[in-house]
């Protein structure tokens, strides 16, 4: 079953779970629904206020993007954390069992994987960043050398370059 974000947004932020504006009454019409899954890896859920808050009778300065804001309803965004090292990790497992990557090309990229999770964990930002960095040269290297395909560097150095802090 799906898990309507609304929830989330009064539990929240109360004062700002509200997406439209009718006759001087907050309402909300905007609803963003998740699967259970993609609710587990919810971060954050917002309204984001580029409407409703800008009446169209306001005096004085317009806003930038004009009277009437950019919208008749204000948007809801959700922050997911649906990257992680575990996730890549398996990402990895799955491309060597698809025969997608041999396991040795594959081990060389979850030993920088791992390093660079052990930096990010202490605190070296700079370094987690060039072994995240390393991972996709090695990648670049592996589809140039027909190694990988075009699809699994590709894919596979989003999903690592997400990671980057």
């Amino acid at each position: 079953t799906l898990t309507n974000l609304y929830g989330e947004l009064v539990e929240r932020y109360p004062a700002s779970a509200y997406t439209f504006g009718f006759q001087g009454q907050a309402q909300t019409l905007d609803q963003m629904w998740v699967s259970p899954a993609m609710m587990d890896e919810l971060l954050d859920v917002r309204v984001a206020k580029i409407n409703v808050d800008w009446p169209g009778d306001a005096t004085g300065e317009a806003p930038a993007y004009g009277r009437f804001g950019v919208s008749d309803h204000d948007p809801e965004a959700g922050t997911f954390g649906v990257v992680s090292f575990d996730r890549v990790r398996a990402l990895v497992d799955y491309l060597i069992d698809t025969g997608a990557i041999t396991t040795d090309d594959a081990q060389s990229i979850l030993i920088r994987l791992t390093n660079a999770e052990n930096h990010l964990a202490a605190g070296r930002l700079a370094a987690a960043a060039n072994a995240l960095n390393s991972i996709v040269h090695t990648l670049e290297d592996l589809r140039a050398a027909g190694a990988i395909s075009d699809e699994v560097a590709a894919g596979l150095s989003a999903e690592v370059q997400l990671l980057a802090p």
